[in-house]
């Protein structure tokens, strides 16, 4: 089963989106025109007006019209997000403001990303706890894995468990679990046992458990799976698209991608919230839309896709 691909909050104005040109990335924009490279190695969607970008085996951020706004100096880089990004060098995260100035002298062994204020962050000894913007531990490292802040919650493993704590580090009394996932509008999914149901911030079962796989909300739907498939839940815990896929990714701008099997392995294509088809699922891979453009494989390369699937490059 592949990852899924969950949507990442880029910068939708004028949309430019990455996509492979002759062994490169460049940029694309809404009409095909490539507007920026393709000069890098590798590079990511522009969120917060940055985009990471791998020159050679070094990650630093372009701006938007190409130039090196934070040289690439970085073993590996995440995306920005509340004006920050964790970058790696010589085997040691710190936080880097949009200038490439760190946010503070010390350095941790792992680093996600900036959220309420903090970031997760693990110790030497591999445990995990909770920085802030100053790079001192609002929540201390005792967690054996811990994930970002949404809807005021973060997930974290202790003892083997996956429970909850809020940002002066309480542990939820919503109870630990088996596995969980993020929180989003106000519920997560969890599991005890072989089933996945969904939990409030009140510690109240939403909906019962009666899946075999489930995963966050993202807008307005939560990709759950039976025997039968992947489908999708709305708000309510009503079954919106019912479970007959064999993948989905997460819903973006309206659309979701969804995977049918064929003869030649997984076809690829995309769904709206209302399980219409709305791009046949005829391409290797897709991937979220952002700034309503997507990339899309096939067995030659990339390609650019609109919302109703016109190939807007290569034109």
């Amino acid at each position: 089963m592949p990852e899924p691909v969950t949507p990442i909050v880029a910068d939708h104005a004028a949309a430019l989106v990455p996509v492979a040109i002759d062994g490169q990335t460049g940029y694309v924009d809404r009409q095909g025109n490539v507007v920026l490279g393709p000069s890098w190695a590798e590079a990511g969607p522009f969120v917060e007006g940055l985009a990471r970008a791998r020159r050679g085996d070094s990650w630093g951020f372009i701006d938007r019209t190409g130039a090196w706004a934070i040289a690439p100096l970085y073993d590996d880089a995440n995306n920005f997000g509340h004006g920050a990004a964790s970058v790696q060098q010589h085997g040691r995260w710190t936080l880097v403001d949009r200038l490439g100035v760190a946010l503070f002298p010390q350095h941790f062994a792992a680093l996600r990303s900036l959220s309420d204020g903090m970031c997760a962050a693990a110790a030497d000894d591999g445990s995990w706890g909770y920085i802030d913007t100053h790079g001192l531990w609002r929540i201390l490292p005792q967690f054996e894995d811990a994930y970002d802040f949404s809807d005021g919650l973060a997930r974290v493993e202790q003892d083997g468990r996956w429970c909850f704590v809020d940002t002066a580090g309480a542990l939820s009394s919503i109870g630990c679990y088996d596995d969980a996932e993020d929180f989003g509008h106000l519920v997560a999914p969890v599991r005890n046992g072989a089933y996945w149901g969904f939990v409030s911030r009140g510690g109240q079962i939403k909906y019962p458990p009666a899946w075999t796989a489930a995963r966050a909300f993202h807008d307005g739907y939560a990709a759950v799976a039976n025997a039968n498939g992947w489908g999708f839940v709305d708000a309510s815990g009503r079954v919106r698209i019912q479970p007959r896929y064999d993948f989905v990714q997460d819903f973006s701008e309206g659309l979701a991608g969804f995977a049918q099997a064929g003869p030649n392995g997984p076809r690829w294509g995309y769904l709206n919230a209302q399980g219409a088809v709305v791009v046949a699922a005829t391409w290797q891979l897709v991937t979220p839309m952002r700034g309503g453009l997507a990339v899309v494989h096939t067995a030659t390369g990339q390609q650019v896709l609109d919302r109703q699937g016109k190939i807007v490059f290569p034109r």
